[in-house]
This record gives structure tokens, C-alpha cells and sequence, in this order.
């Protein structure tokens, strides 16, 4: 096979992993409240971003080989017939990791959200947060909802 058609293979093969990342991505928006699904998620996705290291790598040697010291989008610049070619893989890529990045950061929003009400319940529960009416220098007196002498 030649270095181009393997190059473009590589590429394809980064924007397949990219496509299940977002679809994975997605599916954790909506199961932010099931702990199992989203273990299993996170799996999966551990599994296709070491898939993704694994393309990363073999296309930086392949493009080595191509066109030593150079970057993608100038070397496609410079080489017409092949920008045909490589030249919509290369623009889907970046914009699937554009878009990627975008739900990355909107699940890593959506989860520093949910353990913020979690944590703001589990201090009702256990009234340890902070006293809204409370007098200055007096310590409140835990009143827990659950009775814990037996």
C-alpha cells in the first residue's frame, strides 16, 4: 500500500474513533444520572481514545515519511491532486474535534452541576452546611433525620 492511500486510511480510521467519541459523549448527557451506565461509558470511551494514540502515532510516522518538517495543511497546499483527496477527511476531522471539545466541555459542566446538588443534599441531610440564621458565636445543634442511637 502506498504511504498516501495509508495516510488517508489513518486519517479515516481518527475520524471514525472522533464520530464514536461524540456519540459517547452524547449518551453520557443523557444518562448523567445513572452511575453504572456512565462507568460503562467512560469504558468505552477509554477503549476508543487508545484506538485514537494508537492512529495519532501511525499518522505522525506516515506523515514523517511523506513530508518530513512540514505541516498537514501545507503540504496540502502544496499538492493538488492529493488535496482532493485528503483535503475533506482533514476538514471533518478538525471540526469533529471542534465539536468534540464543545461536549466535552459541556459534560464537564453538566457533572461538576450534578455533584454540586449532591453534595448541597447530602449537607440538608446532615445539616452541616452553612447556618442562614444563626447567631454569631452559637454553634447549632446537629438535627439529623436519621436517629442514630439503636
Amino acid at each position: 500500500m502506498e504511504a498516501h492511500e495509508a495516510l488517508l486510511e489513518t486519517l479515516e480510521r481518527e475520524l471514525r474513533c472522533v464520530d464514536r467519541l461524540l456519540g459517547l459523549g452524547r449518551q453520557k448527557q443523557e444518562r448523567l444520572d445513572d452511575h453504572e451506565q456512565l462507568a460503562l461509558i467512560t469504558a468505552q470511551e477509554d477503549a476508543i481514545l487508545q484506538r485514537l494514540q494508537q492512529a495519532e502515532t501511525q499518522r505522525q510516522t506516515l506523515f514523517d515519511v511523506i513530508a518530513p518538517g512540514r505541516t498537514l495543511r501545507a503540504w496540502l497546499a502544496d499538492e493538488g491532486e492529493l488535496q482532493m483527496k485528503f483535503a475533506p477527511v482533514v476538514e471533518r476531522l478538525a471540526s469533529a474535534f471542534v465539536e468534540l471539545r464543545a461536549v466535552n466541555d459541556t459534560n464537564t459542566q453538566l457533572i461538576a452541576e450534578s455533584l454540586a446538588y449532591v453534595r448541597f443534599s447530602l449537607n440538608l441531610l446532615n445539616h452541616s452546611g452553612p447556618t442562614v440564621y444563626g447567631r454569631s458565636g452559637h454553634k447549632d445543634v446537629s438535627h439529623s433525620l436519621f436517629n442514630r442511637k439503636v
